[in-house]
């Protein structure tokens, strides 16, 4: 099966998906050189930094959302400070 030869299980994940990419890079990279290499690099290129975005973006949502849980009472924990 074709997902196993490229170790993909899916694109539900933004690891799942960097996955993919990479694929498609390297995929495109084994193309002999032209205008239309070119341009599907840069294009990856584009939609790889948007995934790095949105990760980055997770990252910080997932800081805050935890960062504005409600404390329960009890002894101060070192870990929250």
């Amino acid at each position: 099966m074709v997902s196993g030869v490229y170790d993909l299980d899916g694109s539900d994940t933004l690891p799942k998906i960097r996955r993919l990419i990479e694929i498609a890079v390297m995929d495109t990279l084994g193309l002999e050189n032209s205008i239309a290499r070119s341009r599907t690099l840069a294009y990856l290129a584009m939609v790889a930094l948007k995934l790095c975005e949105a990760g980055e973006f997770d990252q910080r949502l997932e800081s805050l959302e935890l960062a504005a849980r409600p404390r329960l009472p009890g002894p101060p924990d070192a870990n929250s400070r």
